[in-house]
Order: C-alpha cells, then sequence, then structure tokens
C-alpha cells in the first residue's frame, strides 16, 4: 500500500475505463491499461509504453500497482520451478511452474496461509493472515508466464497455499482474470478444495464452470478426522450430498483426490470404503503418494502395499489416476508448499 494511492487494480474495468476517459484521453487507452496490467503483468506505469508519457505521470500520481515481487525461485531436475513472491505487505506465497509439454501449468495460491489444519499438508504449518485479492492470485499465472516465455502455459490449478472455496469472491474473480486475459478456458482450469458442503453448493449454483476436485483423503471418518481434523467437521454424508448436488447442477465430473498414507489409509479396508463413497457421485479418484517434507508426520506407502491398494479401488467403476510428485526436491510438490524458501532467505 502506497500512502496516498489508490490500488488500481481494486478498480473494475468500467472505474478504470472512466477514469481514463475523465483526463481526456480517448476510450481505446482503458483497453491498453487493461492489457498492461493484466495480460503482460506491467509492475510500474513507466512500462506501459504505448501510453503517452504524460498520461503515465496521472495515473501514477493516483494509483499503484499491488504487484508481488519474485524474491526467490527453486528448480527441480523435472523442469517444475517454485516462485516465493512478496506481496505489498510483505507476506510471501508460494507459486509453481508445472512444465507438461504442450500446455504448462501454474498452481497458484489463494490465501496466505491456510486456515485449515489438515495434517497432510505442509501449508497447515502456516498461520493464516488473510485472503488474497483476485488480482494477487491472478498475477502469479502472469508473473510465470512472463517468467517462461517460450512455454505455452495453458493450465491453471487453484491447490497451492489457501482453500480456494474459503476466499470464494477473490477465486471466482481470479477466474473470470484468467479468462478474460489468457487462453484459459474452464476445462483448464481446476480449484481444490477440502470439501465445503455449502460453498460447494454455492459453487455448483453460480461459480464459473472450471473444474473442481475434493480432497477427500478417506471415507473413514475416524480416519478423516485423523487427516483432516477442520474439514472433518462436515461430515462425510454431508459432503457426498453436496458433492451429488454439483454433479447433477453442473454436469460435471468431480475429481477426488486421496493422499496415500503409510499404515493409516492405504489399506483394503479404506480402498473398499473409497469405492463405495465415490459410487455415491460421478467422479473420478485421483491418488497421490504422500509427498514427504521436512517434519512431516506421515510417509507415502511402499510400492507393494499402494499397488494392492490401487488394485482393490480399481475393482470399481470410477476412474482412476495415480498422480506422481513434481518438484519434491524443491518442496513444491502437492501439499508441501510452506514458504521454505522465504525461510532461507531469513537464514
Amino acid at each position: 500500500m502506497k500512502p496516498g494511492l489508490k490500488d488500481v487494480t481494486a478498480l473494475s474495468p468500467a472505474e478504470r475505463a472512466t477514469f481514463i476517459e475523465t483526463l481526456g484521453e480517448p476510450s481505446y487507452r482503458g483497453g491498453q491499461l487493461e492489457r498492461w496490467l493484466f495480460a503482460r503483468a506491467a509492475p510500474a506505469f513507466d512500462e506501459m509504453t504505448d501510453l503517452s508519457a504524460a498520461l503515465r505521470e496521472k495515473l501514477a500520481r493516483t494509483f499503484y500497482i499491488p504487484r508481488p515481487a519474485v524474491v526467490d525461485a527453486a528448480a527441480d531436475d523435472d523442469g517444475t520451478v517454485k516462485y516465493l513472491l512478496e506481496l505489498e505487505d510483505g507476506a510471501h506465497v508460494e507459486t509453481v511452474y508445472i512444465p507438461g509439454g504442450d500446455h504448462d501449468g501454474v498452481c497458484v495460491s489463494s490465501q496466505v496461509g491456510c486456515p485449515f489444519d489438515c495434517r497432510i499438508c505442509a501449508t497447515a504449518s502456516l498461520p493464516f493472515r488473510r485472503n488474497l485479492s483476485a488480482y494477487e492470485i491472478f498475477i502469479q499465472f502472469a508473473i510465470i508466464q512472463n517468467r517462461h516465455p517460450d512455454a505455452r502455459v495453458r493450465n491453471a490449478v487453484f491447490m497451492g497455499q489457501g482453500e480456494p472455496l474459503a476466499n470464494y469472491a477473490s477465486v471466482v474473480g481470479a477466474v473470470e482474470l484468467l479468462r478474460r486475459h489468457f487462453d484459459v478456458g474452464g476445462r483448464r482450469i481446476t480449484a481444490s478444495t477440502v470439501g465445503l458442503p455449502r460453498k460447494i453448493v454455492k459453487w455448483a449454483d453460480e461459480g464459473p464452470a472450471i473444474k473442481l476436485a475434493v480432497s477427500l483423503n478417506s471415507a473413514v471418518q475416524k480416519t478423516r478426522d485423523e487427516l483432516m481434523p477442520r474439514a472433518a467437521r462436515y461430515g462425510l454424508d454431508d459432503l457426498a450430498d453436496a458433492c451429488g448436488y454439483y454433479a447433477r447442477r453442473t454436469r460435471r465430473r468431480l475429481t477426488f483426490e486421496y493422499v496415500a498414507c503409510a499404515g493409516v489409509n492405504d489399506d483394503l479396508r479404506h480402498a473398499r470404503a473409497l469405492v463405495a463413497f465415490t459410487q455415491r457421485v460421478p467422479s473420478k479418484i485421483n491418488v497421490i503418494p504422500f509427498n514427504d517434507w521436512p517434519g512431516a508426520p506421515y510417509e507415502a506407502p511402499n510400492e507393494e502395499r499402494l499397488a494392492a491398494f490401487l488394485a482393490e479401488v480399481a475393482k470399481g467403476p470410477m476412474a482412476l489416476t495415480v498422480r506422481r510428485p513434481r518438484g519434491s526436491s524443491v518442496h513444491a510438490a502437492c501439499g508441501t508448499l510452506a514458504n521454505r524458501t522465504a525461510a532461507r532467505l531469513r537464514a
């Protein structure tokens, strides 16, 4: 925040256009400003070279751009790169570039910290500070595209730090910005939630048409209580009802994400419970072997135990996939974002 200046991204496109017109500028200048702010992720008005110097000066006297600064990066041998971003108030979030051939992706954060203390996720070790704005979420994608200009970044996953549906309005706004300023259709955007029944129903009724993934992690209530104590306050029956409503209302299939932890939720009893639960909702199952981080309370199953679990789940009618970790050596894999680069910077 800059004293005496307004956040230009907090205005609507119409409000920014109106301001431009009040300066006596032609209306097309508003479109140029939009492209600089969002598609090009300009950090300052001085960089907006197709605007006149006089207009740039007037904008700079009234507004500031809250563009995050990249303060660190860590690359994995598989091409994954984790970036640490510092926000205007000094808070840090992590975002991840995920190479994928023709269609690379970005894993974006939606909150500083997380209000849910899921024990399978390293972000739970961070105190929850605040929600990100729609611009702060969106700009993570734009920054990654700008830092990888030769990449075709076309997938966005809201699977970084924070619970997307607990920051509902900003996530909806970020999705709208992605679709407006980049070639990212709804089928290439996924939001991952711990499973908030009322918000899932709300998204079904009025949210943008994107993919929804639910972190289930166990269809046995007692085990889910252990793995996700706050999220598990919403019972499995309520979650199933909300997910079923979502599938009927949107005619879109959900993904149930299942982090397999050795000796916790990876036996045949849990496999059968998972099949029974997912049969209630048109869905597919994505099994993720637990991704380790320093001090983690769990570990991944060995290959033999994981194979037995998968074989049992495969007996069910749901589509089954296994997601192997990407960026694990730099703690950029699913569930391991915890601003460890920030800790290294302070050391």
